[in-house]
């Protein structure tokens, strides 16, 4: 991955806007070195785009690195129980037992989350119930 420079930024930019030509209007001329403004900058600083999966992950602030891990570890034993082709009892039970346990840890992180958000916005009524309407 490639670092920004800010001088070749610069040098890049100082090159196009001293060769646009100068106009009588005002907003074409405005118009232009925006846009130019707009190319040199997405050329040596693009926005990041996230995945679908990271996306979700954001979308859920109250999903900790430990939760996140612990989901990973459960979909982990998930998989290595499905490939396997004698059924072990002892092992599902295992696994819905640490299946069961992670969802009431993600649920009393969510409540948390949501009790915090509501106590920090305890003084702003709008933004309170916008708290309430994400739950």
């Amino acid at each position: 991955m490639q670092q920004f420079s800010i001088e070749n930024f610069l040098s890049e930019l100082q090159i196009i806007l001293s060769s646009m030509p100068i106009s009588e209007d005002v907003n074409s001329s405005l118009g232009t070195v925006l846009i130019s403004f707009a190319n040199v900058l997405n050329k040596h600083a693009p926005l990041k785009t996230l995945s679908k999966r990271h996306e979700r992950i954001k979308s859920k602030p109250w999903l900790t690195k430990r939760l996140l891990q612990s989901i990973r570890a459960k979909n982990k034993l998930y998989t290595n129980l499905q490939r396997k082709s004698v059924q072990d009892d002892h092992k599902w039970a295992e696994f819905r037992k640490y299946r069961n346990k992670l969802n009431h840890l993600i649920e009393k992180s969510k409540v948390s989350y949501y009790m915090q958000q509501i106590e920090i916005s305890n003084n702003n009524s709008s933004l309170m119930w916008k708290t309430i309407k994400t739950y």
